[in-house]
């Protein structure tokens, strides 16, 4: 399996450095989280439970 796994990294490197020479990027996936209303949090010692 190491040699199947060696194969398709070279093919990924391969393919992000054609990626790179072509000025094409992968842009990372962002999520933002708004919240419109404070929520109140409580803390309790693990003997409360």
């Amino acid at each position: 399996m190491a040699g199947l796994a060696s194969v398709k990294s070279e093919i990924l490197l391969h393919i992000w450095d054609r990626f790179h020479a072509n000025g094409i990027e992968i842009p990372f996936p962002q999520r933002d989280l708004h919240l419109k209303t404070p929520i109140e949090v409580t803390l309790r010692e693990a003997s409360e439970t």
